[in-house]
């Protein structure tokens, strides 16, 4: 929803390769953050 905030899991914010996906901006940098390599990805939301 517009306007709405992504909620992180406490303990979660110092970790390598958690993200939070709110927008275009974070969907690049994620896709970045893995590169071309195949990779697992876990995608947690509501």
């Amino acid at each position: 929803a517009t306007g709405a905030r992504c909620r992180t899991l406490p303990g979660t914010g110092d970790l390598d390769g958690v993200f939070a996906l709110r927008d275009l901006d974070d969907s690049r940098a994620i896709r970045e953050a893995f590169g071309a390599a195949p990779q697992r990805v876990v995608v947690v939301g509501a």
